[in-house]
């Protein structure tokens, strides 16, 4: 019996040296193949692009705030602007978006499809694909974001139409 309980422990123990090796290669093979795939630099475009349509969109609805005011600009209306719509704040960090891609990526792919992938994306073919996603991506992202902006534009013309109505007239619409 003794045996037997060793035996299964030290069974145990080594198993999970070789899980642990196994989960480690896993590991560095994504981290090579996200490399190779260049998503680090297509999470960067997104969110550079994302950072100068929202600050273009912050500039035109503080537009419509001093033309609501009259075109008349208070300092403390600009200070409180600048404050809010010029950091970056808002925007997901690099690291995190691509430390999400890489446990999503990793999950799916089995060790020989990490190692089959980077021998794709480390290969001539592969490195073509690589360049001609980040080219469509940011192209997609570009797209997305005006045609966003052009949707936004219209509802918000339309909610402000609205509610100017609205507040024009605010005992028709008492209950």
């Amino acid at each position: 019996m003794y045996k037997s309980v060793v035996l299964c422990l030290a069974l145990m123990i080594g198993c999970s040296q070789v899980i642990a090796a196994e989960l480690d290669r896993k590991e560095v093979l994504v981290q090579q193949v996200l490399k190779a795939q260049g998503v680090r630099e297509v999470i960067e475009e997104m969110n550079r692009q994302t950072d100068e349509s929202f600050k273009l969109q912050a500039q035109q609805l503080y537009q419509q705030v001093l033309t609501s005011n009259g075109g008349i600009e208070i300092p403390a209306a600009r200070e409180l602007h600048n404050k809010l719509f010029t950091s970056s704040e808002w925007l997901i960090p690099v690291e995190d978006i691509t430390a999400k891609w890489a446990e999503a990526y990793g999950r799916q792919m089995t060790v020989p499809d990490l190692e089959n992938a980077l021998s794709y994306y480390t290969s001539a073919v592969g490195q073509r694909e690589v360049t001609v996603n980040k080219n469509v991506s940011k192209m997609l992202t570009s797209w997305m974001l005006q045609e966003m902006q052009a949707r936004a534009d219209k509802i918000f013309t339309d909610y402000m139409r609205n509610m100017k109505a609205l507040l024009a007239n605010p005992s028709r619409h008492v209950k």
